[in-house]
């Protein structure tokens, strides 16, 4: 339901009678706070995410850590605050932390490049720690189509901010992504590709 934009409804399948407790309940929290996010309600999305962290408490398990710190970034986003979203992207991926935990790791890394060419080369140490997520996601290893998906994402993110050929970039993330089964991600990239396309 998420996939497909019924986010209301996946809402309302998300609150159980009896809420969950632990890893379950907090679970549930982050994908609620994931849709709110999606809507643009940032206070209930604000909400969710502290009682999750209540659920979790201080989780190290990539599985559980990145999707909290990523809510909060995000969160920190809509209330337009980029700077702090990329000090907590920053935090995140930290060399050697979590390095291996690639499946959680690259959306990470795409979400963080796309955090630093939202704030521009011209904001502070941005086109610094775009350079380093650069270096790190080639370094690192990517196996299913959804790594590929996100490497590419990531790479189109690295182009936007220097200013390079962002119609090839954008090209080449949509084509990766399309094999992902995830559709917000391509819907992204798409709209990117349709406005460099106009301009």
């Amino acid at each position: 339901l998420v996939r497909s934009g019924h986010w209301d409804e996946a809402l309302s399948l998300a609150v159980p009678k009896t809420e969950a407790s632990g890893v379950f309940g907090g679970t549930l929290m982050l994908y609620r706070a994931e849709m709110h996010i999606l809507a643009g309600r940032r206070r209930e999305a604000e909400q969710e995410l502290r009682d999750a962290r209540g659920e979790f408490g201080a989780t190290g398990v990539p599985q559980y850590a990145y999707p909290l710190a990523a809510t909060e970034a995000q969160i920190a986003m809509l209330a337009g605050d980029l700077d702090r979203a990329s000090e907590i992207m920053q935090q995140l991926l930290e060399p050697g932390v979590g390095t291996d935990a690639t499946r959680y790791r690259w959306p990470m890394v795409w979400l963080a490049a796309r955090i630093e060419a939202d704030r521009g080369a011209q904001a502070q140490h941005a086109e610094e720690r775009a350079g380093a997520l650069h270096a790190m996601a080639t370094g690192m290893n990517a196996h299913v189509p959804s790594d590929h998906g996100y490497k590419a994402l990531s790479e189109a993110e690295y182009v936007r901010l220097l200013g390079g050929d962002t119609v090839s970039a954008w090209g080449d993330a949509v084509t990766a992504t399309r094999q992902m089964n995830e559709p917000h991600p391509l819907a992204y990239e798409i709209g990117r590709a349709s406005c460099r396309e106009r301009v």
